[in-house]
């Protein structure tokens, strides 16, 4: 756990909080750091956290808030894996996703047990017409199988959306939700990712849109009502397409106002949300309860990085901060926050109640 050194936060006499009272957290420098990252992951007891380095086809350790180690499994290989992009902590041990089709199953030391290829997957009797897989990304364990995102040809038509699919048999079972590729909406989920979370209660994803809302996948299908309106309108993005056009996409997105991630812990929701100020993006998380459909609060966090991702554990959040893209590949990716879990989940806490002004060193 990274409770090895405590760093103060400085709590402005405007905040609801006293001067006087102290706030603990740290910054702890990413040495070394992934080229390329948007996804981490906690192990069960919360004292190591694995960031993914996709570009470096790697995942990075750390533990005690300190560098542990670099996994490489290069190669094709059922047990290998040349392009990891996202780490989803299970009861076992982790999820790998490999794009285009490959899922692993790994244990608590990051070592391969199994995997799956789904773009091998055969279509249920229950489903109609002729399918087939392209793509499979953000898988996450559903009762007895997988929900993800697919791209796939239905009657050689493209379709691309949520999924959900059965291990014992194989099979692609249910079609959820497309996301129609000619929509203005692709273009952000291909900025922001397709990222499906889980809750105790079920599955959801967030549904970039006109307006932008949550969208439980499972065990039943249904849009929530509750969504901060400040966030509902989709970016601005220019009309511009490919690897060379990071830079100037992910600049837009700097001077935008928009949900950029959906979170899960326990019975919760967190919506991650960003906007311009002239000191640098505001980063807020709303804690929403999707069995009563209700934004219980806001939170600010203390950074005003580029962008960032989340990592919830069960005792810190882990906060990534990113630096400004340059250009395909290429983005500072330095330092992480570590944020007690307690200050972002419970609803008693002020410690980052909106208008608390916070710095994190």
């Amino acid at each position: 756990m990274f409770w090895s050194a405590v760093v103060l936060l400085s709590v402005s006499a405007s905040g609801s909080l006293k001067a006087s009272q102290t706030l603990e957290c740290k910054r702890v420098a990413l040495e070394p750091a992934p080229s390329w990252s948007f996804s981490a992951a906690w192990s069960l007891d919360g004292r190591e956290l694995t960031l993914v380095d996709v570009l470096g086809g790697a995942l990075l350790r750390y533990a005690d808030g300190k560098f542990h180690e670099t996994v490489v499994r290069p190669g094709f290989g059922d047990l290998e894996f040349d392009h990891p992009t996202q780490l989803t902590t299970i009861s076992t041990g982790y999820l790998l996703n490999n794009p285009p089709g490959k899922v692993l199953w790994l244990n608590q030391n990051l070592q391969s047990l199994r995997s799956l290829d789904f773009l091998k997957v055969k279509k249920s009797t229950k489903l109609e017409g002729e399918i087939k897989i392209f793509d499979f990304s953000d898988a996450v364990p559903a009762g007895a199988g997988l929900l993800g995102f697919a791209v796939l040809h239905r009657n050689e038509k493209p379709w691309q959306g949520y999924v959900r699919l059965s291990l014992k048999p194989f099979e692609l079972v249910e079609l959820i939700e497309e996301v129609n590729h000619n929509a203005p909406e692709d273009k952000v989920f291909r900025l922001l990712g397709e990222a499906i979370t889980s809750t105790a209660g079920g599955h959801f994803a967030l549904r970039y849109a006109q307006p932008t809302f949550i969208l439980k996948l499972a065990p039943d299908k249904r849009r929530l009502k509750c969504f901060p309106q400040e966030f509902e309108r989709l970016p601005r993005l220019p009309d511009l397409g490919g690897f060379a056009a990071a830079a100037a996409l992910y600049k837009a997105l700097e001077n935008s106002t928009a949900a950029t991630g959906l979170y899960g812990r326990g019975d919760l929701l967190y919506l991650l949300t960003r906007k311009p100020s002239p000191k640098g993006t505001i980063w807020q998380i709303w804690q929403i309860d999707p069995q009563r459909d209700v934004v219980v609060r806001s939170l600010t966090l203390p950074t005003t990085a580029n962008h960032v991702f989340l990592a919830p554990g069960s005792r810190d959040w882990a906060v990534i901060e990113k630096g400004a893209v340059k250009e395909g590949g290429k983005q500072a990716i330095r330092s992480m926050l570590l944020i007690p879990s307690s200050w972002i989940e419970d609803p008693a806490s002020k410690a980052l109640a909106d208008g608390n002004t916070v710095t994190c060193r």
